[in-house]
């Protein structure tokens, strides 16, 4: 499953969520999971997911922020280093923009 879903190269081809990031098309069709029906609490910061056709990466954890939010999707991994995806303070401020290809690196597998 790592090295299968490592290989893609994903197109960000919706606005996501959250300010700056984005959904991410070219999950491996072997990956495909359909989304949960009921809604599940996943822990904020960096989590790898995949849900139907898609993938994505979600934002950091923010100090004060919450800790925990709803998702129909699946996490399959964490990112230990998640950038910020928005920043007034950038030009442009988001991370991610439409048509940009991203791939994903594999740091480690736990079991």
């Amino acid at each position: 499953m790592v090295a299968l879903h490592a290989a893609a190269e994903y197109v960000v081809f919706a606005p996501g969520v959250s300010p700056g990031f984005g959904y991410l098309f070219g999950l491996d069709p072997r990956l495909f999971t359909p989304r949960r029906k009921v809604p599940v609490m996943r822990v904020v910061g960096g989590s790898v997911s995949i849900g139907g056709g898609q993938a994505n990466l979600g934002k950091p954890s923010v100090e004060g922020g919450p800790a925990m939010q709803p998702t129909g999707w699946y996490t399959i991994g964490r990112a230990s280093d998640v950038p910020i995806p928005f920043d007034l303070a950038k030009d442009p401020p988001n991370l991610l923009s439409l048509g940009d290809r991203i791939r994903f690196r594999v740091d480690r597998i736990e079991k």
